[in-house]
């Protein structure tokens, strides 16, 4: 699948250097431990002196306490911030190794037809006025979504080296499933994914686990 034709052509005017991006600290996730110190050590809290400052919610399958087609992260931005400072602000905080492999769709959640694949040199304000402001549609309909888009030569021994991207990938794979024939499948197909995916969830769990009533929940 290629880069949207529409938005890859101003991205080559727009330069390959990368804008800082930075991370809303008003989350509405829990980040890992240090994000505070790292975020504040070599990334200012303002923008360039003249730039607008914006915010961008992208959803992504890092796992965190809510419902997984909530996960997601507000991202400050500048003007002069690209696609690629995005992605690379959310893999940072989460210390994924094989960058390389993500990449920043745009979705639109009435039509599935209407997904675009972002060029990471594209600017997102323009990217934003194209599909948001000259749209008919509303713009809570577009969805920005960080996903594993390309899978290296012998994958699977690649990501068990990089805990960040096997996790993620395994999220992303299972929302795919989920949402696209998870309701077609047998039940005893059903069933048997369901206790792999209870296996894997309890797996540090004592034996005992379930003894606690906000566990049980947790499971049903």
């Amino acid at each position: 699948m290629e880069y949207d034709r529409h938005l890859a052509g101003a991205a080559v005017s727009a330069g390959k250097t990368m804008a800082t991006a930075y991370l809303d600290p008003n989350l509405n996730h829990a980040l890992l431990g240090g994000t505070k110190s790292r975020l504040s050590g070599g990334v200012s809290d303002r923008t360039i002196a003249g730039s607008v400052e914006r915010v961008l919610k992208v959803f992504h399958h890092f796992e965190t306490n809510t419902e997984n087609s909530c996960w997601s992260s507000n991202i400050r931005y500048g003007d002069a911030t690209d696609v690629r400072g995005i992605i690379q602000k959310i893999l940072d905080i989460h210390k994924v190794r094989w960058t390389s492999c993500f990449g920043l769709r745009l979705s639109n959640s009435q039509s599935r037809d209407q997904v675009h694949w972002l060029h990471p040199d594209m600017g997102v304000s323009h990217v934003r006025e194209n599909y948001e402001l000259q749209q008919a549609r509303p713009n809570e309909e577009w969805r920005y979504e960080l996903r594993i888009r390309y899978l290296p030569k012998g994958f699977v021994q690649q990501f068990t080296e990089d805990k960040p991207t096997l996790n993620y990938f395994y999220h992303q794979v299972k929302h795919d499933y989920m949402t696209q024939i998870g309701e077609q499948v047998e039940q005893d197909v059903a069933f048997k994914l369901g206790c792999l995916e209870i296996r894997r969830f309890f797996k540090e769990m004592r034996g005992n686990a379930l003894d606690k009533k906000s566990n049980y929940e947790l499971l049903e």
